[in-house]
């Protein structure tokens, strides 16, 4: 809504379609360098296997944000960010560099239920199924070429594609179901 053109990479045309269909549903916004409107989200279909077709606007982009996820997180989060950091260097002299967001999660904290977290607090315990991600966290805020930045979200949410999803889905009767004990 600033004015900012932004591309929503998915891995398949039925999502590229899905996420057409709902900027579809948007109004225009008026570009602020300009007369012509622009849409939110430009999708584009890139698996992940071949980041070929995004990777070409790197050196014209701002902002990448590394959202990946899959069974194959691990692997691609480290090639995505190999390749961008890659691609970032054909950004034009005196460019400043490529901010790179990189989501990992609070699953890093591990399973305490105890202690309140906060962006200073140690990664003693993480989760087995990411404790990876403390060492990638690493390699984004220290990889030379891009501006690195880490945010850890919680547990998100946002229409089917959410982890909660199953939660919320009698949201617009007034309910809403919590499976599980009180203290988790």
């Amino acid at each position: 809504r600033a004015g900012h053109i932004v591309y929503g990479v998915t891995r398949s045309e039925e999502k590229a379609r899905q996420l057409a269909q709902e900027e579809s549903k948007l109004p225009y916004f008026p570009h602020p360098h300009g007369t012509n409107a622009i849409r939110l989200v430009i999708p584009i279909v890139a698996p992940t296997s071949d980041p070929s077709k995004w990777l070409e606007l790197v050196p014209a982009l701002d902002v990448v944000i590394d959202a990946v996820g899959g069974m194959d997180i691990k692997v691609l989060s480290e090639q995505m960010l190999q390749v961008t950091a890659e691609a970032a260097k054909k950004r034009p002299a005196g460019s400043p560099k490529l901010t790179y967001i990189y989501t990992s999660g609070t699953w890093v904290h591990g399973n305490d239920l105890q202690t309140v977290k906060t962006d200073t607090s140690p990664i003693i315990n993480p989760a087995e199924l990411i404790a990876w991600r403390p060492d990638q966290e690493q390699r984004v805020v220290t990889n030379p070429v891009l501006n690195g930045i880490v945010v850890r979200p919680a547990l998100l949410y946002g229409r089917s594609g959410s982890i909660l999803a199953m939660l919320f889905k009698g949201a617009s009767e007034g309910k809403v179901a919590w499976f599980g004990t009180p203290e988790s």
